[in-house]
């Protein structure tokens, strides 16, 4: 949950902090929690609800700056690929580009692999528009990231 948490604030004191608060109301609700309640699930749930509460209070205007640190997973084939290791920035900085709806869907499919059922759930939307969040999210990724010299030798050497 930790990690989830530092994925959707992109600041490991964020996540630290939402990550306490979390276990602290998992905590608090716990004797009010029905036997066999999915606890990972609803610590999930806790965590993202924080994090887009978190992002409401603040606005849509948190600077770049204070969100490129978002973690990124080196590739299970080959994690030390140097085209790899150049983009990583990139990748951070057009993550952090991101509308808060869509980085976080993003984020839950393809860190977390959740289904679209879930993260719909989580965030409060439709299943449709979880699947137009991770989509745009790609879209403004494959933008942005195309016209990079690292991604374009990478995508060259792919083929």
């Amino acid at each position: 949950m930790k990690a989830l948490a530092a994925r959707l604030t992109a600041s490991p004191e964020a996540a630290d902090d939402v990550f306490q608060e979390a276990a602290l109301r998992l905590w608090r609700r716990l004797p009010s929690l029905a036997p066999g309640t999915n606890l990972p699930g609803y610590l999930t749930r806790v965590v993202v609800n924080i994090c887009m509460d978190n992002h409401r209070q603040k606005g849509h205007d948190v600077s770049l700056a204070q969100q490129t640190t978002v973690e990124i997973p080196a590739p299970d084939e080959n994690p030390s690929d140097s085209s790899f290791h150049e983009l990583v920035p990139h990748l951070r900085i057009a993550l952090a580009a991101l509308s808060a709806k869509r980085r976080d869907a993003l984020v839950l499919r393809y860190f977390e692999g959740l289904q679209y059922a879930d993260i719909a759930a989580l965030l409060g939307c439709s299943e449709p528009a979880a699947r137009s969040h991770v989509s745009k999210a790609k879209a403004a990724l494959k933008k942005r990231l195309r016209r990079l010299d690292p991604f374009r030798r990478l995508r060259s050497s792919e083929d």
